[in-house]
């Protein structure tokens, strides 16, 4: 793999990175203790997703 090739692969890794941040914080915005994750639906869900973009 070239030099290019490489910071292109590196350029949209990073691109894939903020995106995920992105979406975690839209997903979470309401959230404020680790209570919320665990009392509703919603809230699980949520953790789940997390996890998911984490892992």
């Amino acid at each position: 793999m070239c030099c290019r090739e490489r910071k292109e692969r590196i350029l949209l890794t990073l691109r894939q990175v903020e995106h995920s941040i992105l979406l975690l914080q839209e997903w979470n915005k309401g959230m404020s203790n680790a209570d919320d994750y665990l009392l509703s639906p919603e809230g699980t869900k949520n953790w789940n997703a997390l996890n998911r973009v984490l892992t």
